[in-house]
């Protein structure tokens, strides 16, 4: 019998502050591989994370993710052509609240719903 080949092992860290990833083969399982590709803030600094934020452009739709999305906002923002845009940060935290609550008095259906965009619109990214 054949062996299937090319099963890989992935991780994902999608954090409050930053997410990343890394991945290895099973037949290379200590050869660990990372995204070093994100470049931050002025294009100067290469990090193996990036900023777990969301950028959502007028019509609501995705544009960008992490060090791209909080670069771009900056550039709108300079510009003056910043609103209607959104950019969300920490939104992770809100899934971490302490306070008992009825869903009624907490959140609209809007915010639970735009809060699960955001973590699928993180996940495709990566």
């Amino acid at each position: 019998m054949a062996k299937a080949g090319g099963l890989v092992v992935v991780a994902f860290d999608f954090g409050t502050t930053f997410s990343g990833y890394a991945f290895s083969f099973r037949n290379e399982p200590s050869k660990v591989q990372t995204n070093g590709n994100w470049v931050a803030g002025s294009e100067k600094l290469m990090s193996l994370k990036t900023p777990t934020c969301v950028l959502l452009n007028k019509d609501d739709n995705f544009h960008s993710f992490g060090f791209e999305a909080e670069n771009k906002y900056s550039a709108l923002a300079e510009d003056g052509n910043h609103h209607g845009w959104k950019l969300f940060r920490h939104f992770k935290m809100v899934l971490h609240s302490n306070e008992v609550c009825t869903f009624v008095d907490c959140f609209s259906f809007h915010f639970i719903s735009l809060l699960a965009r955001l973590c699928a619109h993180s996940i495709d990214y990566s």
